[in-house]
């Protein structure tokens, strides 16, 4: 069973902040958000030399073939001719679902050896993305929808832990 911290809580918040954004971009749009986190990735693990003698970074780096692997993967079903656009949207939403699932994972393992590199490797993706792009409206507006959500999670886990204590 997953134990609810506000680490926990703050990170799932995130992930599904960041997968409904990559629900709305394209697929090409999508593999590039995946290849700058890896790129950060890479550039962190590189730059850290205390780190290549745990054990504990095999897991990443078997996380991050995983990328790879994943980045040159096409979506099936947008090579087909017959398929309508319900399925493309539906095979681009599990893309994007996966992706973060990549992310998360990775983010969890770097967590794991020391929360500096986790640190280190959201900073250095959040460079990477202001080089493409510097969209301080899409800033601002995913700010409030991560408070929104952040609170709409916080409020349903606190009746649900109330409903437990009346029952």
């Amino acid at each position: 069973m997953k134990k609810w911290t506000d680490t926990a809580i703050q990170r799932s918040i995130d992930d599904l902040i960041e997968e409904s954004y990559l629900m709305t971009l394209s697929e090409d749009t999508i593999r590039e958000y995946l290849s700058s986190f890896v790129k950060a990735c890479e550039s962190v693990i590189k730059e850290s030399s205390d780190i290549h003698g745990d054990i504990r970074l095999t897991k990443v780096k078997i996380t991050l073939l995983r990328s790879y692997l994943y980045l040159n993967r096409k979506i099936s079903v947008a090579d087909k001719k017959s398929a309508d656009s319900e399925d493309i949207s539906r095979q681009t939403e599990l893309f994007a679902h996966n992706v973060i699932k990549i992310k998360s994972t990775t983010l969890r393992l770097l967590d794991s050896i020391d929360r500096t590199y986790t640190i280190s490797v959201l900073k250095e993706e959040q460079m990477q993305r202001n080089k493409i792009s510097s969209g301080s409206e899409r800033t601002v507006k995913r700010r409030l929808l991560h408070e929104s959500l952040y609170f709409i999670l916080l409020f349903t886990t606190v009746s649900l832990l109330v409903a437990t204590i009346l029952l």
